[in-house]
């Protein structure tokens, strides 16, 4: 890290800061900048230091602080897992009142879930699950903000933006995405309308928001895009926004949202001026009760040196992510990797104007999401894998297979769109470039092969048409579609294999050989467990628009009623998917072992998938009760 000194300061600042109880000092002032302070006893800002120093890289001082933060506020949470603003037995609580809320809840459970995902049980769910249906507006978000009986007062009924950022956040980390949630967030971002009456700026509510829009895929970049548009209106010619902890907040917000590092130097080098010995001031994050009709706010140097220091961590981390090519350890693979970007880059150079801007656009979405790069360099892994053999192909027909890996898995990406419905026109002409490049290269190098390919590709896209489609607005749907032996699954995404083929036939081996067969063996059984695994995270989500996954075929022949679906997958049918999927992993490992690797994500996806089926037995034992 380029602002090491700062960092380790900046830690040690903190493990002194922290009381032998667990907890971190809060301050309350009338002024926003500070000047004169009044100690506090708040839980919140505890909770906001966790989350922060959780993003830090671990070591066994910091480790301390963070395992004693979750005891203090474990210790705070209530018999049904809610939190309060004020620590408990504080003089607050007895001065100034409040009911449990979800911000200080949410905040506080997604500090405690991201330490240690094992905290939050089946029954602790069942309880978190119970708050939210108390608390909703409408089935599925959005959320009032307190605690309080249903017959309370309308003051303690509001539906704040930055609470809900919270509440879906949690969620979000949970992999549960509600669209009604989504639907409320996208639309205060649209009408920017991001103030809350809880916080006295914008910046901690952007901040929020983007910590559940980082982890929800399924918002459109146009709404992350004006989120930050939103957040860059208010930066200085210093890089500043402000102050250090608006800063902080603005720059951490940013990164999150997927802005280039490069427009956030100025606002690093700001933080970097402005700490002493890695420490910052405090200032006014969010607002305490009014004393004599005084509006008072609550900070501390705690917290903005733990916001800052998660700025100057993320802009670390995403530095070193602009060139992932240079951390792999293999030269050949820098080389690859590098060459691959560049080719692309500069074939999409020679579109027009508004064609080549929406190439370089889902070029960099792709190359982000492709964190194992398998995409850019499956074919130099299956080279790496054949070992003295693979020595024989030298390294510009791997860049141009890699080359190849990327133009598929762009048009193939458009296309599925289009096939879902959700296909957007303006992107379509880049699918059909990327569909030419394709077929040019593959037409050079395995042209009958190619074409066996494709066909089981589209006979496989046309199946799914035909079969696993119905108007949602006519739920249940008439059928069931069959998957069989779930080879479909399979077919639709074989031109994952291409690239591995086309190498074994460079190396002589024929379409008929014991290598070949062992090779497409190995694709079809990875792509299944690959699919299911998917599936099961997404067969609501999918028959929400119409669509039978295999994992929602499954559920469909147990129940077509849809508040016993759930109940039913995790019951009935997760632990018998979780066996199919473990049988084609161990498929795929005696067909090619030295490609086991790729299959390791997958394991340790189902693996989890099985705690938390036994996680939803237990929680739909205590929520019965309810």
């Amino acid at each position: 890290m380029e602002y090491k000194n700062v960092f380790d300061n900046g830690i040690s600042f903190l493990m002194k800061e922290q009381k032998a109880g667990g907890s971190f000092s809060s301050q309350s002032s009338s002024k926003k900048d500070f000047s004169v302070t009044t100690p506090s006893d708040t839980i919140f800002l505890t909770s906001l230091i966790l989350s922060c120093i959780n993003s830090f890289q671990s070591d066994i001082h910091l480790d301390k602080v963070k395992s004693k933060t979750v005891n203090f506020l474990l210790k705070q949470k209530s018999e049904h897992w809610s939190f309060n603003y004020w620590k408990k037995d504080s003089s607050e609580t007895k001065i100034m009142p409040y009911p449990d809320d979800l911000d200080d809840t949410f905040c506080a459970l997604a500090a405690i879930n991201d330490y240690d995902k094992t905290t939050l049980d089946g029954a602790a769910f069942a309880e978190i699950t119970t708050i939210l249906t108390a608390t909703e507006s409408h089935v599925g978000g959005p959320y009032q903000t307190w605690i309080v009986p249903s017959n309370a007062e309308n003051i303690w009924k509001d539906i704040d933006v930055a609470v809900n950022s919270n509440i879906a956040y949690f969620l979000a980390l949970q992999d549960v995405f509600l669209p009604n949630m989504r639907k409320f967030l996208v639309g205060q971002i649209i009408k920017k309308n991001i103030n809350s009456k809880y916080y006295p700026t914008q910046f901690p509510v952007a901040y929020f928001l983007s910590r559940y829009i980082n982890l929800d895929k399924t918002v459109a970049f146009k709404y992350k895009k004006a989120l930050q548009k939103m957040i860059l209106s208010n930066k200085k010619n210093d890089g500043s926004f402000g102050n250090p902890l608006n800063t902080a907040l603005a720059t951490s917000s940013l990164l999150r949202l997927g802005i280039s590092p490069k427009i956030v130097e100025k606002s690093i080098k700001y933080l970097n001026k402005t700490n002493k010995n890695g420490i910052w001031k405090a200032y006014a994050f969010c607002l305490d009760p009014m004393i004599n009709k005084k509006q008072y706010y609550s900070g501390s140097k705690a917290l903005t040196t733990a916001f800052c220091l998660e700025a100057l961590s993320l802009f670390d981390q995403k530095t070193i992510n602009i060139q992932p090519h240079l951390t792999k350890r293999d030269g050949d693979e820098r080389v690859i990797y590098d060459q691959v970007i560049r080719r692309v880059k500069k074939r999409f150079t020679k579109l027009d104007s508004d064609l080549k801007s929406s190439a370089f656009t889902i070029l960099e979405k792709t190359v982000k999401r492709d964190k194992d790069r398998q995409i850019v360099l499956l074919p130099y892994f299956f080279n790496i894998a054949l070992g003295k053999q693979g020595k024989k192909i030298n390294l510009d027909f791997l860049i141009t297979l890699g080359v190849a890996n990327i133009y598929g898995w762009i048009a193939y990406t458009i296309y599925d769109d289009f096939l879902d419905d959700e296909g957007n026109p303006k992107e379509l002409s880049l699918a059909n470039v990327c569909l030419r490049e394709l077929t040019a290269i593959y037409n050079g190098i395995i042209p009958e092969e190619f074409q066996e390919v494709m066909d089981t590709l589209d006979s496989a896209n046309a199946w799914e048409i035909a079969n696993t489609r119905f108007n949602s607005k006519h739920y249940p749907p008439n059928s069931i579609p069959n998957y069989g032996d779930l080879a479909q699954l399979s077919n639709k995404s074989l031109g994952h294999a291409l690239g591995p083929v086309a190498i074994l036939i460079k190396l002589g081996y024929p379409v008929d050989s014991p290598e070949m067969k062992n090779l497409l063996d190995f694709f079809q059984h990875y792509i299944i467990a690959r699919q299911l695994n998917d599936d099961a995270h997404d067969w609501e989500e999918d028959l929400s628009r119409g669509q039978i996954n295999a994992v929602g075929a499954m559920i469909l022949t147990k129940t077509k009623v849809k508040s016993k679906m759930r109940k039913i997958f995790w019951q009935e049918v997760f632990e018998d998917l979780a066996k199919i999927i473990f049988i084609h992993i161990e498929c795929a490992q005696k067909a090619l072992p030295a490609l086991k690797d790729m299959l390791v994500p997958i394991e340790r996806s189902i693996q989890k998938g099985l705690k938390e089926h036994k996680e939803a037995v237990d929680f739909l034992k205590v929520y019965s009760k309810y």
